[in-house]
């Protein structure tokens, strides 16, 4: 097994850092949201025999269209940042241009970061949506899948 049209990876990554690096044009970020993913369903697509592929890709599809219907912004849970106390992430959430506070408007919330993981530190790791937490599975599976082929097709390289 291989990564096929790894074209397509480098793409979603120049896409993904123009979408951070402009500014909140709603129009333009959502261009943008939907190129990346329709790229990265394509990647997904040609890449499905891969173990892990299927999570990776729901995954990037409950964040993508989550984002998409809040104004290209990941919700983020209220009640959780209250909880927890992080005094940081609400002065981060003032000016970031990736995430936004839910209210009552929030579209489907349940999929924006709700999930708190303890024990983490930094503003990607510690509230995290069941998105996240797919991609997280499928790239995991997909790596060990990787290197359990290599090991396996080195193997019986070297006994033969």
């Amino acid at each position: 097994m291989k990564i096929n049209n790894i074209l397509y990876l480098y793409i979603a990554f120049v896409l993904l850092v123009i979408f951070r690096v402009i500014p909140n044009i709603v129009i333009i970020k959502s261009v943008i949201l939907i190129v990346f993913s329709v790229i990265m369903i394509l990647f997904i697509y040609r890449n499905k025999a891969l173990w892990g592929m299927g999570l990776f890709g729901l995954g990037t599809l409950m964040n993508s269209l989550v984002m998409m219907l809040n104004n290209n912004r990941m919700p983020v849970s209220r009640e959780l940042l209250m909880k927890i106390k992080d005094v940081d992430f609400f002065s981060y959430l003032e000016t970031s241009t990736k995430h936004v506070m839910m209210d009552e408007f929030t579209r489907l919330y349940y999929l924006g970061d709700i999930i708190y993981v303890p024990y983490t530190s930094g503003e990607f790791l510690r509230i995290v949506s069941i998105g996240d937490i797919f991609i997280f599975i499928g790239m995991l599976v997909i790596l060990i899948s990787i290197i359990a082929k290599t090991v396996r097709t080195r193997t019986k390289s070297s006994v033969m």
